[in-house]
């Protein structure tokens, strides 16, 4: 089984860029963790360009949470802002508007909002987190 999803024939330029991207993403997480802020960006960005040229919605949601989280390390609330509100609307496209998978990047705009002293707004999105979360038995945090 392996392969034959390892083959040549399996492949294609499409299903090379998938990989790529996925794997650009993996290393703007990993150097967002390690504070080296721009690496993460220019790792980021390449992803996102790939992935919005293939049309991968999943996908492309989780690198609007990591760009989100990029930006907002380097301080650039509005931008972080911008990605957030995309990867919640693509999450909730993708998964609907319950799903856990709204978890993270709500939790991101969460702390956003604080940062940027919009508490009552933060509260209604913390209360939105709450309520995915007990839906699923989740703890919140």
């Amino acid at each position: 089984m392996l392969e034959k999803a390892l083959s040549p024939e399996r492949r294609s330029p499409e299903r090379e860029e998938f990989f790529e991207a996925t794997v650009l993403n993996n290393l703007a997480e990993m150097h967002l963790g390690l504070r080296d802020l721009a690496t993460a960006e220019t790792l980021c960005a390449e992803t996102l360009r790939i992935r919005e040229r293939i049309g991968n919605p999943e996908k492309t949601g989780r690198s609007y949470i990591t760009m989100g989280a990029v930006l907002f390390e380097k301080g650039e609330l509005s931008g972080s802002e911008a990605f957030l509100k995309r990867a919640v609307a693509n999450r909730e496209e993708v998964y609907g508007v319950n799903h856990p998978e709204l978890l993270l990047p709500l939790s991101r705009y969460a702390t956003l909002l604080k940062a940027a002293g919009r508490f009552d707004e933060e509260v209604r999105v913390r209360e939105r987190i709450s309520e995915i979360s007990g839906r699923y038995f989740i703890p919140s945090t």
